[in-house]
C-alpha cells in the first residue's frame, strides 16, 4: 500500500511538472446575459504581434468581443483572436453564444505555445437526471427512517 501511495505522488508530481512548463492560461470568469467572458494571459506577461488565442468546441457563436490591439475571426464553433499591436498583461475576451457552457478547448500560439480546456457554466441537467436524483434522495431518506429503532421518535420527548 505504501508503494502505491508513493507511486501516486510521483505520478502527480510528474504530471504537474509537465503541465506547469507553459504558464499561458485562459480562464472563464463570468457570464452576463448571453456573453461568456474569458481572460487570457501569457507566461511572460506580454502579447506580441501575431500571437493567437483560440477558443474551439463552442456551439452557436453569434458575435465576439474584441479587446484593444486584437483582430478576430469566428464561426459558429470557434473564435480566434490575433494580436495586431503589442500589449502587456491579461486580455479579456467575450463570446456571445446561446450555448457556451461546459468545457471549451483553448490554445495560445505564441513563443512556446500551449493549450488546454476551460470549463464555463455548466448546463442544467435534463429532467430525467433530476428525477433520478430525487428518487435517490427519497430512497436514502426512507432507508434512514427504517433504521431507527421501533418506538423512537425523530423529536425527543414525543413517543
Amino acid at each position: 500500500m505504501r508503494h502505491l501511495i508513493t507511486a501516486a505522488i510521483a505520478a502527480a508530481a510528474l504530471t504537474a511538472g509537465v503541465t506547469a512548463a507553459g504558464a499561458d492560461t485562459v480562464t472563464y470568469f463570468g457570464k452576463l446575459d448571453n456573453w461568456y467572458l474569458y481572460e487570457a494571459s501569457q507566461d511572460d506577461g506580454a502579447w506580441s504581434v501575431g500571437d493567437i488565442v483560440s477558443l474551439t468546441d463552442m456551439d452557436k457563436v453569434n458575435t465576439v468581443m474584441v479587446p484593444p490591439g486584437f483582430s478576430v475571426a469566428y464561426s459558429p464553433y470557434e473564435a480566434t483572436w490575433t494580436c495586431a499591436q503589442a500589449t502587456g498583461g491579461t486580455v479579456t475576451f467575450g463570446v456571445e453564444s446561446v450555448e457556451a457552457g461546459g468545457s471549451i478547448s483553448w490554445s495560445i500560439a505564441a513563443d512556446g505555445g500551449s493549450s488546454g480546456s476551460v470549463t464555463g457554466p455548466q448546463y442544467v441537467p435534463e429532467p430525467v437526471t433530476a428525477i433520478l436524483f430525487s428518487v435517490g434522495l427519497l430512497t436514502l431518506g426512507v432507508s434512514a427512517r427504517r433504521r431507527r429503532a421501533p418506538g423512537q421518535s425523530r423529536i425527543r420527548g414525543r413517543v
